[in-house]
């Protein structure tokens, strides 16, 4: 009876821990908060894709995509160029803005590009924050998150922060 328990607990130990954070050991990377968050088939392009629902409807996506390293090209060119390319997501037809926000700072051991701009939700078509991550601290290739939610929607915004946060390289 107490070992059927234990096996039971066991169980839904996994699953919460499977519904809360993602382990990648091949890529190297965990995200360690997920939760609001359900994993859907990948758009194309993408590694994995996520969403945040309400009633079946949407309402916040991020995807996670790997972009190749250029091995003649050091980390702090690699950087420099993508803060120029952040520049280019003014020229995607969901973004509304005419300037975008480009920062860069470090988390853990990785640098990391952080470039915003306000655009249109595809499906909700309701302003949206919509964030690109490029974090250049895995070995051969540059992780890069995609966010976007509603604009002024603080819970979304921050389930999205949780998300970026809780990003582990190892």
């Amino acid at each position: 009876m107490i070992l059927s328990g234990l096996f039971i607990a066991l169980i839904f130990g996994i699953r919460y821990l499977n519904e809360a954070m993602f382990v990648d050991f091949s890529h190297g990377f965990i995200l360690t908060d997920i939760k609001g968050w359900k994993m859907i088939p990948p758009k194309e392009g993408a590694y994995k894709s996520l969403v945040a629902a309400q009633d079946d409807i949407i309402i916040s996506y991020a995807d996670i995509r790997f972009i190749k390293k250029e091995k003649i090209l050091d980390d702090a060119t690699m950087v420099r160029i993508t803060k120029e390319s952040c520049r280019d997501l003014l020229n995607e037809p969901n973004i509304t803005s005419r300037d975008i926000e480009i920062t860069e700072f470090k988390k853990d051991k990785s640098t990391v590009v952080k470039c915003a701009a306000e655009g249109v939700g595809v499906v909700n078509k309701l302003p949206t924050i919509v964030t690109m991550y490029s974090f250049f601290g895995l070995k051969d290739s540059v992780l890069v998150i995609t966010t976007s939610y509603p604009k002024g929607d603080n819970f979304e915004e921050a389930k999205a922060e949780r998300l970026i946060q809780g990003l582990k390289i190892f």
